[in-house]
């Protein structure tokens, strides 16, 4: 899981807005942030996450063992890095990116030991409401004496979003980003005059999604364990053994 859980599905959401009404890039934003004014007739959106319920009653647990990360050419490692490479646990002793890598270079690389921790994985299916609130001014921002004329863009926006979510092409793209859409507020015509003097048309929706999420931590684990055993013969005789198990 992303270190933001609703950093990442707030950007996941605005993707999706600006995609399934084809906007302008950047032109879908984080709610509640402030931005220089630009084109009055230019139209923008505004994703707010509002809330958020992780469903702690069903979720599942894994426990599997942890192994280093493949070495990879390409990644910069430090000293104290650990590393698989076939199958084989190394160690960066010295700063190095790329190479000959783990098992031939021995300048920067030795052989260690597998790690003894396990990693376990929590999978939480989390239910939120993404609220998206449309800004377009009228065109023309006035009729044809001087007057504020209302236009209906950004409500129309507001009202057509759910349907355009249940394209193919928009149903595929929450398939890629593992949201499910689960139904959709009525659209609210928020459409007011701005400063007393221009109109501006806004438009607004509530969007109800369900996802599902992971949170892992490494846990440190006995890699074995000397089980000591005394067995007594009908003789009276006394043998002691030293068992190594493995966990």
């Amino acid at each position: 899981m992303a270190a933001s859980f609703i950093d990442a599905v707030g950007y996941l959401v605005r993707y999706l807005v600006r995609s399934a009404c084809g906007m302008a890039a950047n032109s879908v934003r984080p709610a509640n942030q402030a931005y220089p004014k630009g084109d009055e007739a230019a139209e923008f959106a505004t994703v707010l996450i509002e809330n958020d319920r992780g469903d702690i009653s069903g979720v599942s647990r894994q426990l599997a063992n942890y192994t280093y990360p493949e070495w990879d050419v390409a990644t910069h490692y430090t000293a104290g890095a650990r590393v698989t490479k076939s199958s084989l646990a190394y160690v960066c002793t010295v700063t190095v990116t790329g190479g000959t890598g783990p098992g031939v270079d021995t300048g920067h690389w030795g052989a260690t030991t597998q790690s003894t921790q396990a990693t376990e994985t929590l999978w939480v299916y989390h239910e939120f409401s993404a609220s998206v609130q449309f800004f377009r001014h009228a065109s023309p921002v006035v009729d044809g004496v001087g007057i504020a004329q209302p236009g209906l863009g950004a409500f129309d926006r507001a009202a057509r979003l759910q349907s355009l979510l249940m394209l193919s092409t928009n149903m595929e793209l929450m398939e890629r980003f593992g949201l499910q859409l689960l139904d959709a507020s009525p659209a609210r015509n928020l459409s007011a005059l701005v400063d007393g003097a221009t109109w501006e048309d806004r438009g607004s929706v509530d969007l109800h999604f369900g996802c599902s999420t992971t949170e892992s931590v490494l846990l440190d684990t006995i890699a074995s364990a000397n089980i000591d055993l005394w067995a007594q013969w009908p003789s009276g005789q006394i043998d002691q053994r030293n068992i190594e198990v493995p966990s």
